[in-house]
């Protein structure tokens, strides 16, 4: 048999191989693969100059093989198992069964109250041993971590993510400011002047706590700079440092809203034009059949959708 280069075979042939073993007639085989009769003889013709031998030969019953290819025939359908194998796997994944702890990245207030926890509500009604580590990032080193595999997915806003970062934008939302009840800014109109006269509540998001927003880029185009009071990272405390401060926070109406229906604290209008709130899921491209990856952002999509 003529030694041949793998790197340079023609696979096809395997196929026509297989077929021809298996139907032991070019008309059979040439069905079976949807090609044409000549093409199947051209492909025999070629296949018996690499083995040097006839395969099929003709005989009283038709077409019969020879003994090199009676030798060969199971080695060929394994072969050709093996490959619809390879082409037709893919991985499955059991929720209920799995205890996989996902990686969320948290980008913005707005996301983690928004998604969290009606998120982590739908899991827990699995009562599998999925758990979920979800931290805050800055949408740069949130992007970092999802590019080198280290977390999963983010929720939240990203800034300009590359093309190599897949997104579905889940919910979106005004801005407002919130103050105590008695806060000198619920009496009378809002203007960027009365916004600066007071401290404000800065959500840090892991960066410095001199880092520019969009609030302070705003801020500056009146030549203006607002007083941080608090750089923070934590939201559980966020309501009772408004309640019992004269501190301002600016975040997403939706969230506001929440805040009002929890404690004595009340909702002013932002004077900036800043951009809506969004928070979206964000993947990474080559997880996209992932998998594990697909169940959660369905998950994500499913209870963000309301169904």
């Amino acid at each position: 048999m003529n030694k041949i280069n793998i790197k340079t075979a023609n696979l096809n042939l395997i196929r026509v191989l297989d077929a021809l073993l298996t139907e032991q007639n070019v008309s059979k085989a040439a069905d079976k693969l949807f090609l044409t009769q000549p093409a199947i003889s051209h492909a025999l013709n070629r296949l018996r100059e690499i083995y040097q031998d006839d395969l099929l030969i003709r005989s009283a019953k038709g077409m019969e093989m020879t003994d090199l290819a009676v030798s060969i025939a199971p080695e060929v359908h394994e072969l050709m198992r093996q490959a619809e194998t390879l082409f037709s796997r893919k991985e499955q994944f059991n929720p209920l069964t799995s205890s996989y702890c996902f990686q969320i990245g948290i980008v913005g207030e707005f996301a983690d109250f928004a998604i969290i926890t009606p998120l982590m509500c739908e899991i827990a009604k699995l009562k599998s041993s999925l758990s979920v580590n979800a931290f805050h990032l800055s949408d740069k080193l949130a992007l970092q971590k999802l590019d080198s595999g280290e977390i999963d997915i983010i929720l939240g806003r990203v800034i300009n993510p590359p093309a190599s970062i897949k997104s579905i934008t889940l919910a979106k939302s005004d801005i407002a400011c919130i103050v105590n009840k008695q806060h000198p800014l619920t009496q009378g109109k809002m203007t960027v002047e009365r916004y600066v006269a007071f401290r404000h509540i800065h959500f840090s998001y892991h960066e410095k706590g001199n880092a520019l927003t969009e609030i302070d880029s705003q801020l500056k185009k009146h030549n203006l700079k607002r007083k941080i009071a608090l750089s923070i990272d934590i939201r559980t405390s966020l309501l009772g440092i408004i309640e019992n401060t004269d501190f301002i926070a600016t975040l997403a109406s939706a969230h506001a809203d929440m805040l009002v229906a929890q404690g004595s604290v009340a909702i002013v209008p932002c004077p900036l034009k800043l951009p809506e709130a969004s928070a979206k899921i964000y993947w990474h491209k080559r997880s996209s059949t992932n998998p594990v990856i697909q169940w959660l952002r369905d998950i994500v999509v499913r209870v963000m959708s309301g169904h």
